[in-house]
């Protein structure tokens, strides 16, 4: 994929609950599932449609169930002095990559 430079405003989906970014060649959906309490409101959401593109998931914790098999979960934890801890994990046909993945990365 070939993203060029291209500053956009991201607003915090809290109220909307979900913003879609149209970035032509790919459609981000973030989602930020706080406020969601029960599996009905999840399913009105129109997750499905949004799977197949870049999806961001912000509390995602009690409908991870109905997330792909193959996916990338990313953890960030606040650390002391302004650092985080960011954790990458690989699920399904995305393990097989990991290795790869490493690889390119410790040449950096």
């Amino acid at each position: 994929m070939n993203f060029q430079k291209k500053k956009i405003k991201v607003p915090s989906p809290t109220f909307p609950i979900v913003q879609i970014y149209d970035l032509k060649t790919i459609n981000i959906w973030h989602y930020d599932l706080y406020r969601i309490e029960k599996k009905k409101e999840f399913f009105n959401l129109d997750f499905d449609s949004a799977v197949g593109n870049c999806v961001i998931v912000e509390w995602p914790d009690i409908f991870s169930d109905y997330f792909p098999k193959d996916r990338i979960e990313i953890f960030f934890e606040d650390e002391k002095n302004n650092a985080r801890d960011v954790r990458i994990k690989l699920f399904g046909t995305l393990q097989s990559i990991k290795e790869k993945l490493w690889k390119k990365l410790d040449q950096k």
